[in-house]
This record gives structure tokens, C-alpha cells and sequence, in this order.
């Protein structure tokens, strides 16, 4: 998402969908209510310092017109082809 930001802030009415696992109700594989509170908190602090706001976070099933979906990227190699050499240039 940080390779973005600068388009996620231009873009106000760009919803951003996560994935939510302290929703999912499965309290053994995620944990203790206070983990999964601090994890929500983390997450939300972390939208805070990056300037997005959080009205804009979704999770779960949903219907979309247009999806941005960013390609995965390995460790080190965020720069890996000629496309994306293009796209930081702007």
C-alpha cells in the first residue's frame, strides 16, 4: 500500500479493503479479545500516520465497480520490471 499512498490520498472516494481477522470470530487462531483489540488499535494508528482516513477501511464480502489491485511484490525487488520503473518516475 505505501508504494500508493500518494494516489490513495489524491484519491479520497478510493475505499481500502483488509483483511480483517479479528472480525472472523475464530477467538482460538487469533488470539485473546485483548490481542485482537491491539491489533485493531495498531491497524488503525498505522492508517492515522499514513493520512488515510479510516471511514475508508472495509472488510468482508463486497461489490465494487472498479478494483485496484496492487501485484504482490518479494522483498527488495518493489522495483522489478520496466512498468513499475515508469510509474515512480511520476
Amino acid at each position: 500500500m505505501i508504494r500508493h499512498i500518494k494516489f490513495l490520498r489524491k484519491n479520497q472516494d478510493i475505499m481500502i479493503h483488509i483483511h480483517a481477522e479479528e472480525y472472523d470470530g475464530n477467538q482460538e487462531m487469533h488470539g485473546s479479545k485483548a490481542y485482537r483489540d491491539g491489533v485493531y488499535r495498531m491497524r488503525n494508528r498505522l492508517f492515522e500516520l499514513l493520512g488515510i482516513d479510516l471511514s475508508r477501511i472495509i472488510w468482508g464480502p463486497v461489490l465494487a465497480r472498479a478494483v485496484y489491485l496492487p501485484r504482490f511484490i518479494h522483498c527488495s525487488l518493489s522495483i522489478s520490471n520496466a512498468l513499475e520503473i515508469r510509474s515512480v518516475e511520476y
